[in-house]
Order: C-alpha cells, then structure tokens, then sequence
C-alpha cells in the first residue's frame, strides 16, 4: 500500500474509531494479530483486545474528540499527532501514535501522550 493509503487508515482509526465510535471498524483498520504498545497500560494484542480497549475508553469519556493535528508518513510508518479532548470529563491531553502498516492495515502501534 502506498503512503497516501496508510495515512488514510491512520486517520480512519482517529474518525471512524474514536469520533463516530464505530468500533466495528477496528477490526477494518488493525490487523488481526496487531500489537498496540501504551507505555501506561502495557502491550494489547490483537483486534479484540484493542477493541476491548476502545470499549473501555469511550464508556469512561463518551463525549471524546481526537482531533488529529498533523499525520507523517514515510514507507511503512506513519506518525499521528493527536489532541484528546473529553468536555464531560474536562480531560484533555496530547500525543502521537506511531503506526507500522502491513497490507492496508495497522500492523503495530505505539501510542506516546504529553500527559
């Protein structure tokens, strides 16, 4: 897959994902055996771990935005910075996901926040 394609599925993750809460689609945008790597929450394996994940988040913060601030890409990495924001919760916080695409998908993801 080409870089304009990867930084679609990297944005797909944010939007679809995050804003419209389409979970259904994690398993669109990961691989089925992807790694995500969060330095605060250890490693999660696989799309129904990430799912999982998801899941967990937006019942703790369901008014969450990302808004996605800028996306890099060379070869088979793409680099997402991102801007958290839960209003209900009044959490907002910073970061960058790093993604390794393979065939389309994400195949391993490390997630580094400014918190």
């Amino acid at each position: 897959m080409g870089v304009e394609m990867n930084k679609a599925t990297a944005r797909r993750l944010m939007e679809d994902v995050w804003n419209q809460q389409n979970l259904d689609a994690v398993s669109e945008v990961f691989a089925a055996d992807a790694v995500y790597h969060h330095a605060a929450i250890g490693d999660i394996v696989g799309t129904s771990g990430y799912r999982e994940y998801c899941e967990y988040v937006l019942s703790t913060y369901p008014d969450v935005h990302l808004e996605v601030k800028t996306v890099f890409a060379e070869g088979d990495y793409v680099a997402a910075h991102w801007a958290f924001d839960a209003p209900g919760k009044g959490v907002k916080m910073e970061g960058i996901d790093l993604c390794r695409m393979g065939e389309g998908q994400i195949a391993e993801m490390w997630t580094v926040r400014g918190d």
